[in-house]
């Protein structure tokens, strides 16, 4: 029975040795496969201005920058603010560049036994959380000059139950005539905000721009205790 006991672990330890020989070069070789990542740290400060200091850049597809994500900490103007209102959001956007500066979920609470909606996306005096987008480029509406300021026919939307979808546009004419349209399209139970942009260039000169999206926050650290009022 020793002699078979002996075979046996002779047997085990050899085949262990062999896979931690396997082991050691498979994964000596799966690192040297793997891409070098660099790491940026990027700084938070307070309230940079309305001016466009926070416009990406255009040219970035084939870099390894990443475009610049710096915060606005400043109450919305709210003559410029359009509010819409469906059966599961509510929500504000800018005319002033057309951002959507405030998500809140009528169907999900903020906390139990607590009657105020969730709020994803917000801008107030306590704190900096939007969606921003525009048009970047040669003719872009969105420059280090400043933001388009969109005309809008109402200052509030309702999708009624009557209706499947709500679309809500609004316009900028640029300095050479060219009709900048910005929409919003709303749909009945459904969370998900569809954006498109329709340009009427009607000169005699081609038109040149980029679309842009970001998440624009500051540095605030998010109330987790309560929210704020929208």
């Amino acid at each position: 029975m020793d002699k078979y006991r002996i075979a046996l672990l002779t047997i085990l330890f050899s085949l262990g040795f062999f896979l931690l020989i396997e082991y050691k070069t498979f994964t000596e070789e799966a690192s040297s496969e793997l891409p070098i990542s660099v790491a940026t740290q990027t700084e938070t400060t307070d309230y940079l201005g309305d001016n466009a200091s926070d416009i990406p850049k255009q040219g970035i597809e084939n870099s390894t920058e990443q475009p610049s994500f710096e915060p606005l900490n400043a109450p919305e103007e709210k003559e410029h603010t359009v509010t819409i209102d469906t059966d599961v959001l509510k929500v504000t956007i800018n005319r002033l560049g057309g951002d959507i500066t405030s998500v809140a979920l009528k169907k999900h609470k903020h906390k139990l036994n607590n009657p105020q909606p969730l709020v994803l996306l917000n801008q107030n005096e306590y704190t900096t959380y939007i969606a921003s987008s525009g048009l970047i480029g040669k003719n872009g509406t969105d420059t280090n000059e400043g933001r388009p300021l969109f005309d809008s026919p109402h200052t509030h939307y309702t999708l009624n139950d009557d209706q499947s979808e709500l679309i809500v546009s609004m316009v900028h004419i640029q300095d050479n005539g060219v009709t900048i349209e910005k929409s919003w399209r709303f749909e009945q139970g459904n969370y998900l905000i569809t954006q498109q942009y329709i340009i009427n260039n009607t000169s005699e000169q081609p038109w040149q721009g980029s679309f842009y999206a970001q998440i624009k926050r500051d540095n605030a650290i998010p109330n987790i205790a309560g929210s704020h009022q929208l």
